[in-house]
């Protein structure tokens, strides 16, 4: 009687392991179901932490002809790429005066303001300096990432975020940009979530750059130079409200943006996924071993 148990539960978890090799997105849409657990094995929970940030790679503020990022490490397929680079250009008081440049193959620019940056400062001196950002999704990837400019003052950092949307665009909600000239007091403009378990992400630059700063409240600091990043996990769709932090100059501008989960709604990222299958197959191969002694 014992061995035919065991054996009825081999089989039972060989075909939950089996539905995920195949297809881990689909089965989890299935199974999750706002539930939480996996309806054969209801001891295995689903809320394992999310993985914003897996690597990054950046190139300080300096004069340069074109800016090579190393590529970051444990780049897999379909991970979200997010390229920020900010440059200063004298003599330019808007956005599009800033000159032009060329990201690295393969990637599109995310510009919810319709301007070009993200977001952008004037320097008080006649001068602007703009961060730009751009995105691709991660396919058999190699060597680093060039962007091509000619002489100028600027930096750059490229993320590897794996618990992103998988197809379609990453981005949801984004609020509108905000900037000062006149505080320290650095605010990110609230937005409406799409979609349940985002990323709210936190962009800014200022004119310090300083590598002290301290993140908004809640928030995760991903980056800390003149190109500042911070981010949170947003499980419910609404209101974010806004968020504060003190900057390092009173010359700043923010824009915070959404970035969707890699299955949405139904709140179990593709890395879920992976790592309950192969739960699953451990449990399986015990079981196994069971049997056999």
């Amino acid at each position: 009687h014992e061995r035919h148990a065991v054996a009825m539960d081999v089989q039972r978890l060989r075909r939950l392991n089996g539905r995920l090799v195949r297809s881990p997105l689909a089965s989890f849409r299935q199974l999750d179901g706002g539930a939480g657990v996996d309806p054969e094995i209801p001891n295995l929970p689903l809320d394992r932490p999310r993985i914003p940030f897996r690597s990054g790679s950046g190139v300080s503020w300096g004069d340069r002809t074109n800016t090579t990022l190393t590529a970051p490490s444990a780049i897999v397929n379909d991970d979200l790429l997010l390229l920020f680079y900010e440059c200063f250009a004298a003599g330019v008081t808007t956005p599009g005066g800033i000159p032009s440049f060329t990201p690295p193959s393969g990637f599109t620019l995310y510009d919810p303001g319709g301007e070009g940056p993200i977001i952008h400062q004037l320097d008080g001196l006649g001068g602007i300096t703009g961060v730009f950002c751009y995105w691709k999704r991660a396919s058999n990837a190699s060597g680093d990432y060039t962007v091509t400019h000619s002489f100028r003052p600027c930096e750059a950092y490229l993320a590897v975020l794996p618990d992103v949307k998988k197809t379609g665009t990453p981005f949801g909600a984004a609020g509108a940009r905000n900037a000062s000239t006149s505080t320290t007091t650095g605010t990110g403009l609230g937005l409406t979530t799409t979609a349940k378990n985002s990323w709210l992400l936190y962009i800014e630059m200022d004119y310090t750059g300083s590598g002290g700063l301290t993140p908004p409240a809640g928030m995760n600091e991903r980056r800390d130079e003149g190109i500042y990043l911070a981010s949170e996990l947003i499980q419910s769709i609404g209101a974010t409200g806004d968020r504060t932090h003190t900057t390092g100059n009173v010359r700043w501008s923010s824009r915070m943006v959404e970035l969707l989960a890699a299955v949405g709604a139904g709140g179990v990222t593709y890395e879920d996924a992976v790592a309950l299958s192969a739960v699953a197959t451990a449990q399986a191969s015990a079981v196994v071993d069971t049997v056999r002694s």
